[in-house]
């Protein structure tokens, strides 16, 4: 940065009442290009100033470049139907996106004054969104916890007063803390107790027939049979169940 008298932007009269270091930011033109550069005056003795100026510009395009990542990674998870929440080292809710706070029904401007952890859970809790724990306390212990020493992800199914089950994922936050997400999979898990239903009543009733029954698959496989099956062509079970 080519030499330049900044008195005219540094007073050096304000500087010596202000009796510590001013610090202010210029933009000037070197070689064709603007630069920003910051400007450090510190008050010395003899009502004189030192100061001197330093080139600024790489660390503002990389902030800047940072908070527009920033800004698009948090409108793409506004955007996902997945709930999410971060929460930092301090235990303290960072990020949320709207599905969190609809899947739970929690106010956005209570989240956004970053609520502990334990005060969230807590409130879950109270309202009974979360499953009957016989001991919660030690259940949230047991959260608490994987904020030191949780190493891979965890993935839990919460069963809530409500109906609803709640596949809940926990992973280690890049910056430090946890990331959760939660996904509503009741009509899926409704879906998988029908049909495991539907299985146990269809063994049973096979079962209960006196006629051999076989089913082979297209494969040539055989898939399903009953008692009177193995009995007619005197095969052991286990030897067809393979």
């Amino acid at each position: 940065i080519p030499k330049r008298d900044w008195s005219s932007d540094v007073c050096s009269s304000d500087l010596h009442r202000a009796g510590s270091e001013q610090i202010e930011s210029a933009s000037v033109v070197v070689d064709g290009r603007r630069r920003l550069v910051e400007v450090i005056e510190t008050p010395a003795a003899g009502g004189i100033g030192v100061g001197y100026a330093r080139d600024v510009t790489s660390l503002a395009e990389t902030q800047d470049q940072l908070a527009r990542h920033v800004a698009a990674h948090g409108e793409l998870l506004q955007k996902l139907t997945t709930a999410i929440a971060i929460y930092g080292r301090d235990k303290r809710l960072k990020l949320v996106n709207n599905a969190f706070a609809e899947l739970w029904q929690l106010d956005r401007r209570w989240l956004a004054t970053e609520p502990d952890f334990s005060v969230v859970v807590e409130l879950l809790r109270q309202r009974r969104r979360l499953p009957e724990y016989a001991d919660f306390q030690q259940q949230k212990r047991q959260w608490t916890q994987l904020f030191t020493g949780l190493i891979d992800p965890v993935e839990e199914f919460l069963h809530l007063p409500d109906g609803r089950t709640i596949r809940q994922t926990v992973s280690p936050h890049p910056q430090g803390g946890l990331l959760f997400t939660f996904d509503d999979v009741s009509d899926r898990v409704a879906i998988e107790r029908s049909y495991n239903t539907l299985i146990a009543v269809q063994r049973e009733t096979l079962d209960s027939l006196g006629e051999a029954i076989a089913v082979f698959a297209g494969d040539g496989r055989l898939q399903i049979f009953n008692p009177a099956f193995a009995q007619l062509w005197r095969l052991d079970e286990s030897l067809l169940a393979q």
